[in-house]
């Protein structure tokens, strides 16, 4: 036992399993027990003061926290507390050493052992008070997932949503459970279409088996057709221009912002080629507002915020980025460019199409210090000429590349 006022966190497995002869003693010593009520009717000795862990598990996350410098404090959690549990929580507020956690198995762990399938490469995640927007393009592109699922999405619901998005996974290996260790555990193991017409409940979860080689892959989103996403008119960066800028602005962890960003093709794609990045998308246009929200979703896409309004006058009200990228903003280009970059990080990069001569005039002659590239691409595509073909270039489109030191 660590020296008096300490915090414990004990992962009590699936079910209602015996507690390890440490986690008991822990108990038998504790001043308070906290959990959610099936754990404390379980495991907690009536004579003990007990806390309810509810729907504000944060703010009683918190008090625990505070109460666990003058006494003793265990915290029950089923499965393992770390992994999108109430340890998470506690690990964000209490400062190191200052609680012990006691790890059990989680439901992942056991899905898969059911299985008999390794999860050392399998990607893990959870829609557990998630918004609406399904990433099933990181899920179907995992080798191996395992999902929790929630109320508003059992498996089966999952399944389906993921088939709506992309029906050539319908064959891929597949296993939903339900109440896993419990008395009226159940699962299906099968095709996603299988899963799909199944009826699963909200203590589900979905695992996508190893793909093989005969399994479709949904592939990086990168310069996807335009056809893929709603855009205004011809107001959209194209494919080509557009696996450029990306490459260019050398994504990374952090924040991009994508200003003037019309359809949001370049930040969608840049959300979904790197998953440590937020992407900020600003454009003063509540029709193309309503475009990108309907990409994102349409894209699976959910670290994108979107503000509406002059780019000039948000920039103020963002948080600081480590990528920009600018594709609109016409004749205050030059004050979009100096502003953006003045609140840029350091080592940032910010990246600027020009298709006008006198937008590109003005942006050689700015940042000459900073400005580490400029391009030009010129995409030609073929097109029908009565029974023969002939290539037809698009206009030019102009590339400034800027780094901060």
């Amino acid at each position: 036992m660590t020296e008096y006022g300490h915090l414990y966190i004990i992962g009590c497995g699936l079910a209602d399993q015996p507690l390890s002869g440490e986690a008991a003693e822990i108990l038998k010593k504790a001043d308070v027990i906290a959990g959610g009520k099936r754990l404390l009717d379980c495991y907690a000795p009536p004579e003990k003061e007990l806390v309810l862990i509810g729907a504000k598990a944060g703010e009683t996350a918190r008090k625990l926290v505070k109460r666990s410098r003058s006494s003793q404090i265990v915290i029950l959690a089923s499965g393992d507390p770390l992994y999108f549990g109430i340890g998470a929580t506690v690990a964000k507020i209490a400062p190191p050493g200052s609680f012990t956690v006691l790890p059990h198995i989680t439901a992942f762990q056991a899905a898969f052992a059911r299985l008999g399938i390794s999860w050392s490469n399998a990607e893990l995640f959870s829609l557990h008070g998630k918004t609406e927007t399904v990433p099933w393009r990181k899920f179907l592109s995992a080798c191996k997932a395992a999902i929790y699922c929630d109320n508003r999405l059992p498996a089966n619901k999952l399944a389906t949503k993921l088939l709506e998005h992309f029906p050539q996974a319908a064959s891929r290996r597949a296993a939903a459970f339900e109440n896993l260790g419990r008395p009226d555990e159940t699962f299906q193991l099968g095709t996603l279409k299988d899963i799909a017409a199944a009826d699963f409940g909200s203590l589900s979860l979905l695992v996508l088996a190893p793909a093989g080689a005969s399994y479709e892959m949904p592939g990086l989103p990168l310069g996807l057709d335009d056809a893929q996403y709603e855009h205004e008119n011809n107001l959209i960066t194209h494919p080509e221009v557009r696996a450029v800028i990306l490459s260019k602005l050398r994504l990374g962890q952090g924040i991009m912002w994508d200003l003037g960003a019309g359809s949001g093709s370049v930040g969608i794609e840049a959300a979904g080629l790197c998953r440590a990045l937020t992407v900020i998308s600003v454009e003063k246009s509540p029709a193309r507002i309503k475009h990108i929200k309907d990409n994102a979703r349409l894209n699976g896409i959910t670290r994108i915020r979107v503000f509406e309004g002059n780019i000039l006058k948000k920039i103020p009200e963002l948080p600081a980025p480590d990528f920009i990228f600018a594709g609109g903003g016409g004749r205050d280009i030059l004050e979009i460019v100096e502003n953006s970059f003045e609140a840029l990080n350091s080592g940032g990069r910010l990246v600027v199409s020009a298709v006008t001569l006198e937008t590109v005039a003005a942006l050689s002659g700015i940042l000459p210090k900073n400005r580490i590239e400029a391009v030009s691409l010129t995409v030609s595509r073929a097109k029908a000429v009565g029974d023969l073909s002939m290539m037809k270039a698009d206009n030019p489109i102009y590339i400034f590349v800027f780094q901060k030191d």
